[in-house]
């Protein structure tokens, strides 16, 4: 769940105008126009944007690449050669071949110096400025300079808009969670625009399970690939050496016979294989999960009523395929199938098993179209998870005959 900022009641107050009975009333607020145009004059913010020329060393290895090739290489570059010393800010001190040298710098220092090398190589890069989700949501109308705390890259390729964050270590179109709060302003000199900061947020999870029976065992392959910010966020955790433990915790009632890893194919996906083993305890009838691992196994929603809305932070894709051939001495019961939805088509869930022969296939699909929930549709929202969890918690039945 999303950081709960932006539910609190509160009031933000901005002074626009000012006056009394013995004077005029003058106009003193701003607006983001205004805004637009001194941080594009601005030393500490437009000005940076025109010092990429420390990056022209690379301009021989960017021959013949695309775009997006060249988006990949220099945000590599900027990622590999400078650290993130933990403060938050839109305006830069040091930028470009000063920060270079350095080697550290805070949030604007590292992702201004990002756009400057971006556009010294001809590409269409812009500098966002936002709220991270602790701030709330930024103003729509009247600009409150001093409430933005962070800026990030945004690249245009093919008519598509590419976040980019040079202080994190992840691919193109990915940025921090804190960041994906609403909107960020775009600065440009040409004029300035909203951006929405979570059109592309979204966690996509497909797994494939094979299951067999021999030799008084019950074996699985599962094989996960994980795209998009899980993705990130998982081999990270497997870099740090934390993915393993927590999948032998997963797992702690299962024998590991192998695990293995693999993220070569695409910055943004993530793969994981299995293969496990659990000893029978009773031939006779043997219960078979078919979902073991990235199915919901408990309803997260407790309480009969909810205040605040639920932010789920990112729109998700889960996708899960079971499939089994099953010894023919047993007998096979199945599950009942379901398929909801919610009456916006927010969320969708599908829920099937068949059997062909003594072979079984499983499906089991959830997507969210949606983050963000109101107080209101809470009801809609636990009634809909108790739905899904009774799916989830059924299990295939085989009798031996």
């Amino acid at each position: 769940m999303g950081d709960n900022s932006n539910a609190l009641s509160r009031i933000e107050f901005n002074l626009v105008k000012i006056g009394s009975s013995y004077s005029r009333i003058v106009d003193i607020g701003t607006t983001y126009e205004k805004l637009n145009n001194n941080l594009v004059k601005s030393f500490l913010f437009g000005k940076r944007l025109s010092k990429g020329g420390f990056s022209k060393k690379w301009k021989q290895e960017l021959i013949g690449k695309s775009d997006y090739e060249k988006l990949e290489f220099l945000l590599n570059k900027i990622q590999e050669n400078t650290n993130w010393n933990k403060h938050y800010h839109f305006l830069s001190e040091i930028s470009g071949k000063t920060l270079y040298k350095r080697k550290e710098g805070d949030i604007a220092d590292i992702n201004l110096t990002l756009v400057a090398a971006l556009k010294y190589h001809g590409l269409k890069a812009f500098p966002v400025i936002l709220r991270t989700r602790d701030k709330g949501i930024p103003n729509p109308l009247y600009p409150d300079k001093w409430s933005f705390n962070y800026v990030i890259a945004l690249v245009q390729i093919d008519g598509k808009d590419i976040l980019c964050d040079a202080t994190l270590n992840a691919p193109p179109g990915i940025i921090r969670q804190e960041c994906l709060n609403n909107n960020g302003w775009l600065v440009d000199k040409d004029g300035g625009r909203w951006v929405d900061l979570t059109k592309d947020a979204f966690n996509t999870v497909s797994t494939m399970y094979t299951a067999k029976i021999k030799d008084d065992y019950i074996y699985y392959t599962i094989i996960i690939q994980l795209k998009d910010y899980i993705a990130n966020d998982k081999y990270k955790e497997y870099k740090n050496g934390e993915l393993e433990q927590e999948l032998e915790e997963t797992f702690s009632d299962w024998e590991i016979d192998s695990m293995s890893f693999d993220k070569s194919n695409s910055n943004k996906v993530f793969k994981i294989k299995l293969n496990i083993k659990k000893e029978i305890d009773d031939e006779q009838m043997i219960m078979v999960d078919p979902f073991i691992i990235y199915s919901l196994k408990e309803n997260p929603f407790k309480r009969e009523t909810r205040n605040s809305n639920i932010d789920f932070v990112f729109k998700s894709n889960n996708n899960m395929v079971f499939s089994m051939e099953v010894p023919e001495e047993y007998n096979i019961e199945l599950p009942e199938n379901i398929q909801i939805k919610t009456e916006d088509n927010s969320i969708i869930y599908r829920y099937r098993v068949m059997k062909n022969s003594n072979k079984i296939t499983a499906i089991n699909k959830m997507k969210f179209n949606k983050t963000v929930f109101s107080p209101q549709e809470y009801g809609v929202l636990k009634a809909f998870y108790e739905k899904m969890l009774s799916s989830n918690n059924n299990v295939i039945i085989l009798r031996k005959m």
